[in-house]
């Protein structure tokens, strides 16, 4: 990444931490009666017998805005296991249980 600060040379940093854990992430698709971007969905992933949640928002506070696709991490697990949604989103159609370190979509 390139940080161009102001009055000053630019500063070039570079990711080097060795790191093996892993991450999964969404994107869902809203259901019918419910908006299309899935706000107000709430995830719940389910690896190692250890169960995380993730909720869809669309902003934080005045004039922000968030990513709206719900980020799990774990640390060296082979295999989640399970997905379960509330709210109105479509069926999940892939498989009950997938790799890591990538992005689904619904």
């Amino acid at each position: 990444m390139v940080v161009n600060c102001l009055d000053q040379a630019p500063v070039l940093l570079r990711n080097v931490n060795p790191d093996k854990h892993h991450w999964v992430g969404l994107k869902l698709i809203g259901g019918p009666g419910s908006p299309r971007d899935a706000v107000g969905a709430t995830v719940y992933l389910t690896a190692g017998g250890v169960r995380q949640r993730a909720d869809v928002m669309s902003g934080g506070s005045y004039e922000s805005s968030n990513d709206q696709r719900p980020h799990f991490g774990w640390e060296t697990l082979p295999r989640w296991t399970r997905w379960k949604f509330t709210g109105r989103v479509d069926p999940w159609s892939m498989c009950p249980c997938g790799p890591w370190d990538r992005f689904f979509v619904n």
